[in-house]
């Protein structure tokens, strides 16, 4: 199970890439992410994912799943220099956040890192888990016009007309949108906000 804790930690707190993916498992068995969950005083406000992909198989091909279960080995084949750099330069547009990125990175040997991209990518659709999970709180989805991760947008794009969940594209942002442009991705978090209050208000009149 799932700690007190934990709840309290990750629920209603914006998830972005392999977090994000985290979030969702975590949500798949828990009332709480549901609009009953409004009127408990520790219910989940809503969720937020920044750059993150859909959970589920349903989303993606059969060539999908098999390259997503890869990526441990592939990332093995990259000296942890190159890898790193790599990692850092796809993933962000600015020099400050690819710094951000490059520092994020550093305390993870080769190794480690691999092993962490390669559950984190093969749990976006774990075997078994063939349909999508429902994310029945408020949602958003934000996305930089220019991420080039794999198929993120393309999985961003199919998870918003799936949902009817209202999906942003950051301008001027890769992979990292909210450090290539934390202004525009704070602002949209600052009206999602204002909207997750004013329904948790209307919950608590009921």
């Amino acid at each position: 199970g799932v700690s007190e804790e934990v709840l309290k930690t990750y629920f209603g707190t914006p998830g972005s890439t392999i977090g994000g993916i985290r979030l969702e498992e975590i949500a798949r068995d828990y009332t709480r992410f549901h609009h009953e969950a409004f009127a408990l005083p520790d219910g989940a406000a809503g969720f937020a994912g920044i750059d993150t992909c859909p959970f589920g198989e349903g989303y993606y091909s059969r060539s999908d799943l098999w390259w997503l279960r890869q990526m441990e080995w592939m990332c093995l084949c990259f000296p942890e220099g190159l890898l790193k750099r790599s990692l850092a330069v796809n993933s962000t547009l600015t020099q400050e956040a690819r710094r951000s990125m490059e520092e994020m990175l550093a305390p993870y040997g080769r190794r480690e890192l691999c092993r962490l991209l390669g559950q984190g990518y093969a749990d976006l659709a774990p075997s078994g888990v063939a349909e999508p999970m429902e994310i029945r709180c408020p949602a958003v989805l934000l996305v930089g016009e220019r991420d080039r991760t794999g198929k993120v947008m393309t999985y961003n794009r199919a998870w918003h007309a799936r949902t009817g969940i209202p999906l942003h594209v950051i301008p001027d942002a890769a992979h990292n949108s909210n450090a290539d442009n934390p202004g525009e991705v704070n602002r949209i978090l600052d009206e999602f906000l204002r909207t997750v209050d004013a329904a948790q208000r209307d919950a608590h009149t009921k």
